[in-house]
């Protein structure tokens, strides 16, 4: 028969082993928690830098076609000038 000391010894290395994988279970939930607040905070910052790049590189196209325009404008005034000046 078995005594009372090696009962409580098994039930004893049983809820260990229990508690144990248990907080191994919420170890890992909360390690995938973390992980996913620190994927979605990265992917904002990058959606944020990537609409200023956007942002400037509009600007930047709006400015082009700005000196585009003051170009074509100088072209003509300066056939205006020649023609006339001849």
């Amino acid at each position: 028969m078995i005594s009372v000391q090696t009962l409580l010894t098994i039930i004893s290395v049983l809820a260990a082993l229990v508690f144990g994988y248990i907080a191994m279970q919420r170890g890992n939930k909360h390690d995938i928690q973390s992980t996913t607040e620190e994927r979605a905070s990265m992917t904002a910052t990058i959606m944020t830098r990537l609409d200023n790049i956007f942002e400037t590189l509009n600007d930047i196209k709006r400015d082009n076609k700005d000196l585009r325009d003051d170009m074509q404008d100088l072209k003509e005034r300066v056939a205006i000038l020649e023609h006339g000046g001849k």
